[in-house]
């Protein structure tokens, strides 16, 4: 008896059920991903913050990168006071923390430029106007001098001499400074001591990474379907650490302060910078004064490796003095003013109101800085 011909697999019928678990499937997919999305909008734990919180890191960070300083100060940043704990902090359009001013100096002007890390910057006084280098301006400006004083504030957390040095040799210098005060010391002991000190300190500071977006992770990445699946990648989770220290700071979250043989090159290193930094700023017509940068010291007892960094910084000091007495750069000891009056205090009534931590100052202790060191400038008779 003939047998039945075969069915082809491929009728109609059969087609047009793949095609309806195909629809089914895609519809059931993106009714998931549409349910996802908008639980996103309601549900903290897959917000953007959570799921990239270096994101907004970034996008509120006071610093951005730079080809030749790793990172510089962000051109007109203002605070949030409410995320910065009440504090007033902006910049300028040229990217330094104060009031607008001009690459060109005005007519009458006697003009000072400031270097240093987060304790000239203004880690700790709660406004623009309260950071020593503007209160420097005030008290100098309230002597009645021939010009009007403008005072620069050219400082940036996390810099040591060695931005300071790269800082003022291709941009302080244009705005024609006639005085050039340094106030480092923590930041580059730190430096010396951080692992295997190299001379062009390539040991301590990282490459900034710039961001460079995938055409998927700028097509989807405002989706939280895609932050959700780029967050479970252990790799990509390792590079948005959430903290700057991991971009500015190679091998960044240990501490690692030690007074080994090699520290002798970060210390050679702090040398050749105050050297080249008063040559460059002589070599553009202005004179150099160094501060000796104060601390409290006991805030280094939180470090297993407290005594080394008490060490090293003394050695820092050292070498700022003797830097300024071969050189005939006056020095103030602008450590001596501050941390005396914080011991008075302290004496009296248990603290004191000179610092918030280490080296970073009060309102209190950035006015105290600020008189003692235009005392010094106006004895020494630097405005001219």
């Amino acid at each position: 008896m003939p047998q039945p011909p075969a069915k082809n697999p491929s009728t109609p019928r059969s087609q047009g059920s793949f095609l309806r678990r195909v629809g089914l499937f895609t519809t059931v997919l993106l009714a998931v991903l549409a349910v996802l999305e908008l639980v996103g909008l309601f549900v903290p734990a897959l917000s953007a913050d959570v799921l990239d919180p270096e994101r907004k890191l970034l996008e509120q960070a006071r610093v951005e990168p730079h080809p030749y300083l790793a990172y510089a100060n962000k051109p007109g940043y203002s605070s949030d006071q409410r995320a910065s704990g009440g504090k007033q902090i902006a910049h300028n359009a040229l990217g330094f923390r104060g009031p607008e001013t001009t690459w060109d100096k005005p007519e009458g002007v006697w003009r000072i430029v400031c270097l240093g890390g987060s304790s000239t910057y203004g880690h700790g006084p709660s406004s623009n106007a309260t950071t020593w280098p503007m209160r420097l301006q005030d008290h100098l400006n309230a002597a009645v001098l021939p010009k009007r004083v403008e005072v620069i504030n050219a400082g940036c957390q996390g810099y040591s001499t060695f931005e300071s040095l790269i800082n003022l040799s291709i941009r302080l210098v244009d705005f024609e400074p006639d005085l050039v005060v340094t106030y480092h010391a923590i930041n580059d002991m730190r430096c010396a001591l951080w692992r295997e000190a190299q001379h062009d300190n390539s040991h301590w500071r990282a490459i900034w990474p710039v961001e460079r977006p995938s055409l998927v992770d700028r097509l989807l990445g405002r989706t939280t379907t895609w932050r959700l699946l780029r967050s479970l990648d252990p790799t990509w989770r390792a590079r948005r650490s959430g903290d700057l220290g991991w971009y500015a700071i190679v091998g960044y979250g240990g501490e690692d302060y030690a007074l080994s043989p090699a520290a002798e090159v970060g210390f050679a290193s702090v040398r050749r910078n105050l050297e080249s930094i008063a040559a460059l700023a002589r070599g553009h017509g202005a004179q150099v004064l160094f501060g000796l940068e104060a601390m409290r010291w006991s805030d280094l007892e939180r470090f297993g490796t407290a005594e080394a960094q008490r060490a090293g910084l003394q050695r820092v000091l050292d070498i700022t003095r003797e830097v300024g007495a071969a050189h005939e750069i006056p020095v103030v000891d602008l450590a001596a003013a501050l941390e005396g009056e914080a011991d008075r205090q302290r004496a009296e009534n248990g603290s004191d109101r000179i610092f918030t931590s280490e080296v970073h100052l009060t309102d209190e202790g950035a006015d105290l800085l600020a008189r003692t060191l235009a005392q010094a400038i106006l004895e020494l008779g630097l405005v001219r």
